[in-house]
């Protein structure tokens, strides 16, 4: 449905009512608690949003719900008070360029833990069961690249940055000045800048088939996966099933 409504140029729109449908969603919803919850050492969990932190919470209260962190943390401009997440205030990030920059030079000061799961309003732990400590052996783990995008970028084969595990030793290096803080960030870490991480700072990207155990985006795994991300998946992961079957878009499919 998602590649249909792109063919129709009614993606943006698409996209735009399922979030707000989302949105009328979660102001009556309590996040699950699973028993005892996945504990992860080590590890702070974090979103950055000044556009959706009302959706950022969600994720952030999804993954919690099934594991355990050092904190969490939600770096926003909103004025919120959660009794379970650290909110932090920071400048407005006014485009996804500025989120970009944010997430290479800003994000260090404030990561105190060994690493960071970065997540997003539509990405967050999916099962817990999945986690593996072989994760935190590499200093970059995000889901692989599209097919096309990898084939252009041999060696690069990963990794989304919107469900992703960084280091604090990779937050560090990209203080280096030889990294630029390009757009889109992921990007700019996994593909433009990786040699020189590699060489340079001894930065270990995690290999395609560890990638897949963690997480998926826009290519299917062969089994279940620690976590998600992408708007295209978010159906799959929430209880409520018209946002699998798209009724949550109600008479607008039927337009045009």
């Amino acid at each position: 449905m998602w590649e249909l409504l792109h063919a129709q140029g009614r993606l943006p729109q698409a996209a735009r009512l399922y979030r707000a449908a989302l949105g009328r969603r979660l102001a009556a919803w309590t996040p699950p608690v699973s028993a005892p919850r996945r504990r992860l050492e080590g590890t702070l969990l974090c979103a950055v949003d000044c556009d959706h932190p009302a959706l950022a919470v969600h994720a952030l209260r999804r993954s919690l719900a099934l594991c355990e962190f050092d904190g969490a943390k939600l770096l926003t401009d909103a004025p919120l008070q959660l009794p379970d997440i650290e909110v932090v205030r920071i400048a407005p990030l006014g485009d996804a360029a500025a989120y970009s920059r944010f997430m290479m030079k800003g994000l260090l000061s404030h990561v105190g833990a060994e690493r960071v799961l970065v997540v997003q309003w539509d990405g967050f732990v999916a099962d817990a069961a999945r986690w593996e400590e072989s994760f935190t052996l590499f200093d970059y783990v995000g889901a692989r690249w599209p097919r096309e995008v990898a084939a252009d970028h041999p060696g690069c084969e990963v990794g989304n940055g919107g469900f992703s595990l960084r280091s604090r030793a990779l937050l560090e290096a990209l203080q280096d000045p030889a990294v630029a803080a390009d757009h889109p960030e992921d990007a700019a870490i996994c593909r433009g800048a990786r040699a020189w991480l590699e060489a340079r700072h001894g930065i270990a990207f995690a290999p395609g088939e560890v990638a897949d155990r963690f997480s998926y985006e826009h290519c299917a795994v062969g089994g279940p996966s620690f976590g998600f991300h992408g708007l295209i998946n978010l159906g799959r992961h929430l209880p409520w099933p018209e946002f699998a079957s798209f009724e949550c878009l109600g008479e607008w499919l039927l337009e045009g």
